[in-house]
């Protein structure tokens, strides 16, 4: 499986991304945090959102040396982070924009049909799941096999785990996801995702 990121392809057969989590107010604040998560691992950070404004987003982009995510309701501000050179966005009712920039489509399962009847190639679309770990339904399994109904999609799987109440249980609930076909773990820890996704991936090539 691909995905197209700018001009970069990435082979997720066996390797996931981390996706760092930028969520500082300030243009200074913002870019050490995505500095800090890249030197971490992240091979990709997020910046939310209208609150914080088109030029935070503007600054991680020119700061943070990797692909850049922007998370917003705004069509405004994500118009302007794609402008500014972000390249992936989660934005609600925002395949349009995203079209018109080339950017990768983060989305659910109907915002995937969505972007898919726009002409969006797979390589550019990743199907976000959320999992909290409060709820017992869908449990956990459930939620994270990547080899039935959420693989069965055909685009990239993210996984974003919250609640998790503890570094523990999230890195396990990632170390499932990995091993059940997810390629992207959101997390505000990109150190401990690196570290899951490095050693899944060992196991995954050794096979």
């Amino acid at each position: 499986m691909l995905l197209t990121l700018g001009g970069r392809r990435h082979d997720l057969t066996t390797r996931a991304l981390v996706v760092g989590i930028v969520d500082d107010s300030g243009v200074e604040r913002a870019c050490r945090r995505a500095e800090a998560l890249v030197a971490a691992g992240a091979d990709i950070v997020e910046v939310a959102d209208e609150v914080r404004g088109a030029p935070v987003v503007t600054a991680v982009v020119a700061c943070a040396g990797v692909p850049v995510c922007v998370a917003t309701s705004s069509p405004s501000v994500a118009t302007d982070a794609y402008r500014a050179g972000a390249v992936m966005g989660r934005v609600p009712g925002g395949t349009g924009i995203a079209i018109a920039a080339g950017a990768v489509v983060v989305a659910g399962v109907e915002g995937v049909a969505e972007a898919r009847r726009a002409g969006v190639p797979d390589d550019r679309i990743v199907l976000g799941v959320s999992l909290d770990l409060r709820k017992s339904s869908p449990s956990p399994a459930e939620l994270l096999d990547g080899h039935g109904r959420l693989a069965a999609v055909g685009v990239p799987l993210m996984l974003s785990v919250v609640h998790a109440e503890g570094a523990g249980r999230e890195a396990a609930a990632q170390a499932v996801a990995v091993s059940s076909g997810f390629r992207l773990l959101r997390s505000h820890d990109a150190g401990a995702a690196r570290r899951v996704r490095d050693t899944i991936a060992a196991v995954l090539e050794a096979v």
